[in-house]
């Protein structure tokens, strides 16, 4: 039950008497945790209930334990509010439609085009599962591009930068939703589009001049030449981004999905209609690499890929002695172990022998990689002195197996890791008391 609590404790009326009534403390905590979360359910509970609450729309003198209004209102002026209201238009009937899409991609070209015709622009801004009781489907939202607020932290000892942002916590947005629906007897997922009370209305005017505008824009011809003379030199794309800002200063910065969607189309030229596997093989025949791949025989799909340089080859013939075997399980797109072969030079420098993709750490793998490594060595008659690995069973038993006589050591790097975090496990609060608390400069 709601009230004052001078209400419910009647003594203290007559030393601490509730003059505000609570209120005022629900506005106060509520721009609180919005500037501290952005969550934009607080920001809508401040503007629907502030002027029903009173203490905004007049003169304050006092900020107390009693009174916040004070506070509120200067809260309020420190969180952006430009262009507060925008045109008081609720969009929200442009975007309902029992048009139901057979994509995510169908329904925000729908939904893009739509706001574009309006002055707007939207973006893809997060997705997630739509309730736990249907986990396999999925919801995304498409908000306001210029919803958010600026991420540069200001330093107070440092002038203060121009962001030059058109972040202003605009909070509409429209909501896409996976479904299952029946059509000629047959269960399809599709996309329906969803409006919601509150969060029809922009807080700024809509664009009037859609040219400088990114999201409508994109690249032009020029910017986009410059992407592709700047990916095929291999500079990263990020530096892509800000090359491009430095160069067009007049217009506003590209958006990094821009530019990767850029890369992308030029990827997919390259390949010249080429999975990434089998562009992965040709750019190995052409930069000279030696290289073996084997194939699933009913489905055609790659199963084993070994690949060495031509100069690593050298190496490895002229420094065969000491062999490093570490793998990374299931971290790439093809759910394969990712297997590097590295040997060490006299004077103790490393260099990579060879890299290989197995379907899973086993016996059957490891087998496959030693015998094309043992391959490269075949025309010099030398062999391995010392093999150095982590304490992965499928390899140690398959050299047990194919080099028995070869000295095989366990790598005293994963060996300190595993013995730090068993440690830790073991005697994590003795530890963090003795070593942390009393040393704290040595953590």
């Amino acid at each position: 039950m709601r009230g004052k609590y001078d209400e419910s404790i009647e003594v203290v009326k007559n030393y601490y008497a509730s003059l505000s009534g609570y209120k005022d403390e629900l506005l106060w905590a509520a721009l609180w945790v919005y500037k501290a979360t952005d969550n934009e359910e607080y920001m809508r509970y401040t503007i629907d209930n502030a002027l029903s609450f009173g203490g905004i729309g007049w003169s304050i003198s006092e900020f107390s334990w009693d009174v916040k209004f004070a506070g509120v209102q200067i809260l309020a002026s420190q969180v952006s509010f430009e262009g507060f209201g925008g045109d008081q238009v609720d969009y929200n009937p442009l975007f309902a439609t029992n048009l139901r899409f057979s994509t995510r991609g169908e329904g925000y070209d729908w939904a893009k085009k739509i706001a574009s015709e309006n002055g707007f622009a939207l973006v893809i801004a997060n997705s997630g599962r739509k309730n736990r009781s249907q986990p396999e489907l999925f919801s995304s939202y498409f908000r306001c591009s210029r919803y958010g607020s600026s991420k540069i932290v200001y330093d107070p000892d440092k002038p203060k930068r121009k962001s030059k942002t058109m972040k202003c916590r605009c909070l509409f947005r429209i909501r896409a939703v996976e479904n299952y629906h029946v059509q000629d007897n047959k269960r399809l997922v599709l996309w329906s589009i969803i409006t919601a009370d509150g969060f029809g209305c922009h807080n700024h005017q809509p664009t009037k001049y859609k040219d400088g505008h990114r999201h409508y824009t994109g690249l032009n011809e020029e910017e986009k030449a410059y992407v592709r003379q700047q990916y095929r030199a291999a500079v990263f794309p990020g530096d892509i981004k800000s090359g491009l800002h430095q160069k067009t200063p007049d217009k506003p910065q590209p958006s990094s999905s821009q530019i990767y969607s850029e890369t992308s189309k030029i990827q997919k030229e390259m390949r010249r209609e080429r999975n990434t596997a089998q562009q992965m093989l040709s750019l190995a025949v052409e930069a000279n690499y030696v290289h073996w791949h084997e194939t699933n025989p009913d489905t055609h799909e790659l199963t084993h890929v070994f690949m060495s340089h031509s100069e690593a080859v050298k190496l490895f013939w002229a420094y065969p002695h000491v062999v490093l075997i570490d793998s990374m399980y299931k971290t790439n797109t093809y759910n394969m172990a990712l297997v590097e072969v590295v040997g060490v030079t006299p004077v103790g420098s490393s260099f990579l022998i060879a890299c290989a993709l197995i379907p899973y750490e086993s016996e059957e793998g490891y087998t496959w990689l030693l015998r094309k490594m043992m391959d490269l060595l075949e025309c010099t008659g030398a062999a391995p002195s010392c093999f150095v690995t982590d304490r992965e069973l499928g390899l140690v038993r398959t050299l047990r197996i194919l080099f028995p006589e070869t000295p095989h050591l366990l790598c005293r790097w994963h060996v300190n890791r595993v013995i730090e975090s068993r440690a830790l496990k073991i005697h994590k609060t003795v530890f963090y008391k003795d070593h942390v608390l009393r040393n704290p400069e040595s953590g």
